[in-house]
């Protein structure tokens, strides 16, 4: 993990020193962006001559507050308890910080090598209620209250590849991606394309 938060850094630092060089042929952009190395959600990007940089954020949240649970519960498989779980409230979060290099360009697209990391958020929230046996079988009541805990899925995934942004226009541009990634789970994956839009101001 250590080495991901000196990634980060770097890409950070890349970044910054991207902002603060001043030149004419600076241009900005703001939309959308999904992708496994991107993030997924609002995004930001940054060109100045042939280096830029992008950032991604985006969060949802869906589900139960507090599912309900019976009073009873009837089951046949037998034994002096019964365990029944239910999902609650499912909290997302995407994050990505990724350097852009230009490769090639023309008055309307763009092909460029893009390196970056992104971290995924994904908690759910888990309500446990345990139910005890009575002397009629295969009916169950309630004992104690419901247990809850959240289960963490949180993943990273790092990754570089080619890309290409292309106008339609003077502001509105679309970019495609196909990186070859690295993630947390240990998988290497190639061949899951990514996509963005953006409006450039300039």
């Amino acid at each position: 993990m250590k080495r991901l938060h000196w990634l980060l850094i770097i890409l950070v630092l890349v970044c910054s020193s991207t902002l603060a060089a001043e030149d004419s042929n600076e241009a900005r952009g703001l939309g959308m962006h999904f992708g496994t190395v991107s993030g997924n959600g609002y995004s930001y990007r940054v060109f100045q001559n042939d280096l830029g940089f992008q950032l991604t954020f985006g969060a949802y949240q869906y589900g139960n507050n507090t599912p309900s649970f019976l009073d009873t519960y009837y089951s046949s498989n037998g034994g002096t308890t019964q365990t029944v779980v239910k999902n609650g409230k499912k909290t997302l979060g995407s994050f990505g910080v990724n350097a852009l290099s230009v490769l090639t360009k023309t008055e309307v697209s763009r092909f460029y090598l893009q390196f970056g990391f992104s971290y995924l958020v994904d908690r759910t929230d888990k309500y446990t209620q345990v139910y005890a046996n009575t002397p009629n079988k295969g009916t169950y009541f309630k004992q104690g209250d419901k247990i809850h805990t959240v289960k963490n899925d949180d993943e990273w995934t790092i990754g570089i590849g080619p890309g290409l942004e292309m106008s339609g226009n003077n502001n509105l541009r679309l970019a495609i991606e196909l990186p070859i990634t690295y993630n947390q789970s240990k998988e290497l994956i190639m061949y899951i394309p990514q996509i963005g839009l953006y409006y450039y101001f300039k």
